[in-house]
């Protein structure tokens, strides 16, 4: 058994949903980090039997995959929570990082630089955006943001349902977070809520708790990596047009 010192601080976890193509790159992006220093790698299932992803994911032996099984009636906000909180009954170690599969790690420097953001009072460690932006696409993003926000608050006053109210950004995005595995158990806290996005609530309770989150810029964050927006739906034909597609297939080439 590895002395204390040696053990792995974190944990990687992360969700799979039909995706054959990007899980596969983004395993082989982290296999031999995995392998170097004992780092676990837990993969939630959440596809069919027999379906493609699947079927590569039983061929995966050094990494630890639960199947979890469809749950009637939620959609792919609730699947992904549900399969974060079962990945987190297989988490041995003091922090974990979830990431998504179309997260695509080239240099595992990244891995030092969220540990460097951790310690006993942070809650989670991450970044903003989840995609690097320009100032004038930042701009622009603040700008629809607001009018998202107020078209929200005249639904809520008409008594419609209608999804968190987008402020100003203050969650650190699923697509790489590192949590405090001790203070979420300590408090009892889990990534589902609803058709919440993962990990929102929790973020909430934790700050108001007093733990803090740390945040690194998206031009340092994206200097280690790619985040494929939308690569589960791109991959699974589920968008129109060729701009995310383009991206997805950029990012894939990248990867070879």
């Amino acid at each position: 058994m590895p002395s204390a010192a040696n053990r792995p601080r974190f944990s990687i976890l992360l969700v799979n949903y039909n995706t054959p193509r990007i899980t596969e790159t983004c395993l082989n992006l982290l296999r031999s980090y995995a392998d170097e220093t004992g780092t676990p790698v837990i993969v939630v299932n959440n596809s069919a039997p027999g379906e493609a992803s699947t079927r590569y994911l039983e061929t995966q032996d050094w990494v630890t995959l639960i199947h979890r099984a469809a749950v009637p009636g939620e959609n792919g906000r609730m699947a992904h929570s549900g399969g974060l909180d079962l990945g987190m009954t297989r988490v041995e170690t003091p922090h974990v990082l979830c990431i998504h599969t179309d997260t695509l790690i080239y240099d595992t420097g990244i891995f030092d630089v969220l540990e460097t953001g951790m310690d006993e009072s942070a809650a989670v460690v991450g970044c903003l955006d989840q995609v690097h932006r320009s100032p004038l696409r930042r701009s622009m993003r603040k700008l629809r943001r607001w009018r998202q926000r107020n078209w929200r608050m005249l639904l809520m006053r008409l008594g419609w349902p209608t999804m968190r109210l987008p402020g100003p950004e203050s969650y650190v995005r699923s697509f790489c977070a590192l949590w405090n595995v001790g203070a979420m158990r300590q408090h009892d806290l889990q990534f589902y809520n609803g058709d919440d996005n993962p990990g929102y609530a929790m973020q909430d309770a934790l700050t108001e708790l007093g733990f803090s989150v740390v945040t690194f810029p998206s031009s340092h964050i994206f200097q280690f990596l790619d985040h494929v927006q939308a690569g589960t739906p791109v991959e699974m034909a589920n968008v129109k047009g060729n701009r995310r597609r383009n991206a997805y297939e950029a990012a894939l080439r990248r990867a070879r």
